[in-house]
C-alpha cells in the first residue's frame, strides 16, 4: 500500500466553497417533531396529585412535592410532580400513565447550566406560569432553559386511545328491563370471577378514593386482593374497617368512585361491585376472616339502641375490644331502615341479614321486635349497662304537609309495606313528589307493582321535582 502524500489535508479546502448541511446553531435552529419529547409542562389545574408519574418513573425522577398554594380536597391532593433532568430520559411513560392528561412533554430541550440544582424542576404550563414563558417576540434561544421557555410549544401528549391504563369499566350484568319490572329479584347480578378480576386490572393504586371515602376503607389493598384471585384476603382488609360489606356492596354512596383518578379521562373503578364480589364469594364469613373477640372480656357492658348500619358497626368493634354488647331494635331483624328503606331489587333482605349475622356469630346479643321506651324503659338500660348508644336514625318520612288526602302515601310507610310488609297496591295512575333516592325508589317500585296487576297500556307513573334532570340529587 502507498503512502499517502503530505499534501493530503489540503483536499479538505474544498469544502470551504460548499454550502454545509449541518445547522449554524444557534443562528439556525431546526424545528423539533411535533410530538418531541422535551421539558415537562404540567396543568395544575387537571393535576389531582395521584402520584402515578412517580410511580412509574423508571429512572425515580419524579417525586411528588407538597404545594402550599394548592388546596387538597377529595380526589384531589396538593402534592405536583417535581422532576430531576439528570435522572429524566425522556421516555414519556410519565405522560402516558397520567389520568388526568395534565402532564405533557414540551418541544423545549434546551437548559445548560453549571449549578446541577437547576436541573430540578416543578414543572407548569402556561396557563398558572406566565413568568417563564415567551412568544415569539420575547423568547431568545441564547436565553433557553428552563426559566426561559418557548410559548405554545406542546409536544408529546396522552392520547386517549393509547394509554397506559383501560379507561373503560368492564359493564356490570343486569336484569333485562322488561323482566325486571314483572318482579322484585335483585337486578344487578353482580361480577364474575373473571369481571372482577379484569376490572381490579384497571385500578391504578393511587388511593385518591380512600381520602375521600368516610370510612377510609383500604380500597387499594382489597381491590389488588381481588386482582390476585384472593377474595378472602380481600374480604379480610374490608372488616378492618367495615363490618357491613354485603349491604356497602350494594348500596354505598360511593364516594370514592366519585374521587377516582380514573374518572377523569374515562369511567371510574368499580369499587362498590368490586366490595359486594367479595361479600358475596365468601361463603363462610366465620372460617375466611378468622376473627375471635379476645378470650378475657373486660367485663364491660354496653347497651346499642338501633341495629342500622351505625349500631352494627359499633357492636362490631366494641365485641373485638372485649365488651359484652346487647342491640335492641324494633324492627324484626338487623339492619334499620336499610332493612325497610331501599326495595328487593336493591338490596335484598339476605344480604342484610349476611352482614348481621356474622355480627351475631361473634357474640353481639341482638333483642329484635323490643322497642325501647315501650318493652324496656331507657332508665333500666341506664342502670344495666355502662353505656349505652342511640341509634335510631330518621324513621318519619319527610312530608308534603298536605292534610286530610287520603291518597296522598307518605315514602317511607310505602317502601317497608313493600319490602318486609304483605305489599301496598298502586292505582294506574301515580304521580311521586321528589328528585332524590328515595322518590326513585318509590317510583320503581310504583311500576312493578302496576305491572303486575295491570297491563303497560293502562299504567302511568310520573316523578316531579324542583330540580332539572340534570340537577336531581338521585344516584345510580
Amino acid at each position: 500500500m502507498s503512502k499517502p502524500s503530505i499534501l493530503s489535508p489540503f483536499g479538505a479546502v474544498k469544502f470551504l466553497f460548499k454550502k454545509p448541511k449541518t445547522l449554524r446553531y444557534p443562528f439556525e435552529a431546526k424545528e423539533p417533531a411535533q410530538r418531541y419529547r422535551g421539558i415537562h409542562l404540567n396543568d395544575w389545574e387537571k393535576c389531582t396529585g395521584c402520584g402515578n408519574c412517580a410511580d412509574i418513573c423508571p429512572n425515580e425522577a419524579i417525586k411528588m412535592v407538597e404545594i402550599s398554594d394548592v388546596e387538597s380536597k377529595p380526589g384531589s391532593r396538593n402534592l405536583r410532580p417535581q422532576i430531576d433532568y439528570g435522572r429524566c430520559c425522556f421516555c414519556g411513560l410519565c405522560v402516558d400513565i397520567c389520568p388526568a392528561g395534565s402532564l405533557r412533554l414540551s418541544r423545549d430541550y434546551f437548559h445548560i447550566h453549571f449549578d446541577k440544582k437547576t436541573f430540578v424542576l416543578t414543572p407548569r404550563d402556561e396557563k398558572t406560569d406566565t413568568e417563564h414563558f415567551f412568544g415569539d417576540g420575547e423568547y431568545s434561544i441564547f436565553k433557553a432553559s428552563l426559566a426561559h421557555r418557548k410559548l405554545n410549544y406542546e409536544g408529546f401528549v396522552s392520547e386517549s386511545n393509547f394509554t397506559l391504563f383501560d379507561p373503560d369499566r368492564i359493564e356490570m350484568p343486569e336484569v333485562e328491563p322488561e323482566k325486571r319490572k314483572l318482579s322484585f329479584i335483585e337486578e344487578v347480578l353482580g361480577y364474575s370471577r373473571e369481571e372482577a378480576i379484569r376490572e381490579a386490572s384497571r385500578c391504578l393504586g393511587c388511593k385518591l378514593c380512600e381520602d375521600a371515602c368516610p370510612a377510609h376503607l383500604k380500597i387499594s389493598d382489597y381491590v389488588e386482593a381481588i386482582y390476585e384471585d384472593k377474595p378472602e384476603e380481600s374480604l379480610r382488609k374490608i372488616y378492618e374497617d367495615n363490618p357491613i360489606p354485603a349491604i356497602c356492596g350494594r348500596i354505598c354512596m360511593k364516594h370514592c368512585e366519585d374521587a377516582c383518578s380514573l374518572s377523569i379521562r374515562g369511567e371510574p373503578l368499580a369499587v362498590r361491585w368490586l366490595k359486594r364480589y367479595a361479600a358475596d364469594t365468601v361463603m363462610d364469613y366465620k372460617k375466611a376472616l378468622e376473627i375471635e373477640p379476645p378470650s378475657r372480656p373486660n367485663g364491660k357492658r354496653v347497651a346499642v339502641i338501633g341495629a342500622g348500619p351505625g349500631g352494627l358497626s359499633l357492636a362490631y368493634f366494641l365485641i373485638l375490644k372485649g365488651y359484652e354488647v346487647t342491640v335492641f331494635d324494633s324492627l324484626p331483624g338487623g339492619g334499620g331502615m336499610l332493612r325497610v328503606g331501599p326495595p328487593l331489587y336493591r338490596l335484598p333482605i339476605e344480604a342484610i341479614d349476611r352482614d348481621v349475622n356474622y355480627i351475631a356469630s361473634l357474640g353481639v346479643e341482638f333483642r329484635f321486635e323490643t322497642t325501647v321506651g315501650k318493652d324496656v324503659r331507657f332508665e333500666e338500660l341506664l342502670e344495666r349497662y355502662d353505656a349505652v348508644y342511640l341509634g335510631i336514625g330518621m324513621t318519619v318520612s319527610r312530608s308534603t304537609r298536605v292534610k286530610n288526602y287520603e291518597k296522598a302515601i307518605q315514602a317511607l310507610p310505602f317502601l317497608r309495606e313493600n319490602k318486609i310488609g304483605s305489599g301496598m297496591e298502586v292505582g294506574r295512575n301515580v304521580i311521586v313528589i321528589g328528585g332524590g333516592n328515595v322518590a326513585m325508589d318509590v317510583a320503581r317500585v310504583a311500576v312493578r307493582r302496576q305491572s303486575m296487576r295491570y297491563s303497560d297500556s293502562e299504567c302511568v307513573t310520573k316523578t316531579v321535582s324542583l330540580e332539572d334532570w340534570d340537577e336531581m340529587p338521585a344516584s345510580a
